[in-house]
């Protein structure tokens, strides 16, 4: 956890070294004009459990909440932030809404923007809005494996090992090519764009005081809300850039007082993201008593039957999907998992105890439940099955009348079947997890999937949300209806499976039958002269 212990002050040097991209006038022009109005502006943070630990102040029910600050709670970065613009601007209506989804590759909400983006879509999407956001990409990276005892930063020329960096030599690692990625888009769309990592790493590799591992991020080697001064140096970067950008926009409106405001949109930076995004509808198991997080995430309806079949009595088995409160619920979340501003964890609530008691006994079928299975209990909603032979039936409108083919000669009323693909939001895990066989029921067709939630890897195991492609031929009625059963088989030998969402989308490509990988996607483009090929060469 960040300390509240004096930090080394980060010299003009080194701020100016974590700015890759300050952004120009135009791009700036938007925000400082409305704060100079007087008016509100709203802080929108999207990513994973780094940004969580941005914090947030009014969202109850979101991981955000333990860094507001308030109530002996640590601040996060988004926080200071905020209180940075207020000292100049001050204004009781800013605000700050937090979007991050904790363990989930950017990429696996990218159908479901406005509910939680690669870097070029996340620019084409928010760019265009009327509001004309600023578009601030903050890039963090790892500094070392969690593989190695005691701990020690990766070193120039340290080969990282595991199945998903095989053969990347430090400093080329997938967080520097993201890096360089974000940083050509922030270039390309005249975007600001901070490293932390390239404002520390000469600091780091000094062995300078205030710059150790534990000062950064703790033994976590990547975020930095676990480090003594971590969240603090970042939260210094990201004034340092307000400051700076606030200063040009000054310098620049003065010089230039009938500089337009408005930029065109240059031609997205990748050829594929040059289409129209495709229509999609994204859905979210939730409770009803609750909400869901985004106003473009709907309720999902399912059901399970209280009995395990075997894989072929799957069909036979059936129950009505349905959006209500009566579905059961895992009881390991206690007073923290149900208490609106997720205060401190309560002694009278033994999580562990009742996480070891949950799985002792496991619950057969699917049920509901709001936090990670395991003692940490953090926020974490979905569906979970532990019990081989568990039945989820699920139910989507996966019908996208602009998907359907139009034919000739066709029945003004007659509507043809719609090819969609249905992403399923699930965890994977190197711990205990299991696999479950996908059918489609009543409403669509399908292929039979089988989906494995096992994952190792031998340079930093980790828990993430990941989406799996299932491609489904869907009618407009009725509703198509998803069968899961966990099943029996496990290439980690545990059966635990949690499933988060399910979003359609019209029109997928081709490439969207390969499974999403957990790590960030290197940019082939961003080539470091430390790379080695696979073959060895």
């Amino acid at each position: 956890m960040s300390s509240t212990a004096p930090h080394p002050i980060l010299s003009k040097t080194t701020l100016d070294r974590s700015i890759r991209v300050l952004g120009k006038h135009a791009t700036v022009d938007p925000l400082f004009r409305r704060l100079t109005a007087g008016l509100p502006i709203t802080i929108g943070v999207l990513g994973a459990s780094v940004g969580q630990n941005a914090g947030c102040l009014s969202q109850p029910g979101k991981r955000c909440m333990h860094f507001s600050g308030v109530g002996g709670r640590a601040t996060g970065w988004a926080v200071r932030l905020l209180q940075h613009i207020n000292a100049s601007f001050p204004h009781h209506g800013h605000r700050i809404d937090n979007a991050a989804k904790d363990a989930t590759p950017v990429n696996s909400f990218k159908h479901c923007l406005f509910s939680h983006l690669s870097a070029d879509a996340i620019a084409k999407s928010l760019l265009v809005l009327p509001a004309q956001p600023v578009l601030l990409h903050l890039t963090v990276h790892e500094w070392c494996t969690q593989k190695l005892t005691p701990r020690r930063f990766y070193q120039v020329g340290d080969e990282l090992k595991g199945a998903t960096v095989s053969g990347y030599v430090y400093p080329d690692t997938p967080w520097e090519r993201v890096d360089l990625e974000s940083t050509r888009v922030c270039h390309h769309y005249s975007q600001p764009c901070l490293s932390p990592k390239h404002a520390l790493e000469p600091h780091v590799l000094n062995g300078e005081p205030g710059f150790g591992l534990l000062d950064l991020t703790g033994e976590d080697c990547l975020h930095p809300a676990n480090g003594r001064h971590g969240v603090a140096y970042l939260s210094a970067m990201l004034a340092h850039w307000f400051d700076r950008a606030h200063a040009m926009w000054r310098v620049t409106r003065h010089v230039n007082p009938r500089l337009n405001r408005r930029t065109v949109l240059p031609a997205p930076l990748h050829v594929q993201n040059q289409a129209q995004a495709p229509v999609a509808r994204c859905y979210a198991f939730q409770k009803v008593t609750g909400k869901v997080e985004s106003q473009s995430q709907r309720g999902l309806p399912w059901c399970s039957p209280q009995q395990t079949v075997s894989n072929d009595g799957v069909a036979a088995l059936s129950c009505t999907p349905l959006l209500d409160d009566s579905h059961a619920t895992c009881d390991i979340g206690g007073n923290r998992a149900s208490s609106p501003h997720l205060g401190v964890r309560s002694a009278d609530v033994p999580a562990n105890s009742r996480y070891r008691a949950l799985m002792a006994t496991p619950q057969i079928g699917w049920f509901w439940c709001p936090v990670s299975l395991g003692g940490r209990n953090k926020p974490s909603a979905g569906v979970v099955a532990l019990t081989p032979g568990s039945v989820l039936v699920a139910s989507v409108d996966a019908y996208l009348p602009q998907a359907a083919p139009q034919r000739p000669g066709m029945d003004d009323g007659a509507l043809a079947p719609a090819d969609a693909t249905l992403f399923l939001e699930h965890l994977v895990s190197y711990e205990g997890m299991g696999r479950v066989r996908v059918r489609c029921g009543k409403g669509c067709t399908c292929t039979s999937t089988v989906i494995d939630a096992h994952r190792i890897d031998s340079l930093r195991n980790s828990s993430v949300f990941v989406t799996t492609p299932v491609r489904v031929s869907a009618l407009p009625s009725p509703r198509c209806e998803l069968r899961l059963v966990l099943l029996s088989e496990s290439s980690g030998g545990g059966h635990k499976f949690k499933l988060r969402g399910i979003t359609v989308v019209a029109a997928a490509p081709e490439s969207a039958r390969a499974d999403q990988r957990s790590e960030p996607q290197p940019a082939a483009q961003a080539r470091l002269p430390y790379r080695r090929d696979r073959r060895g060469t």
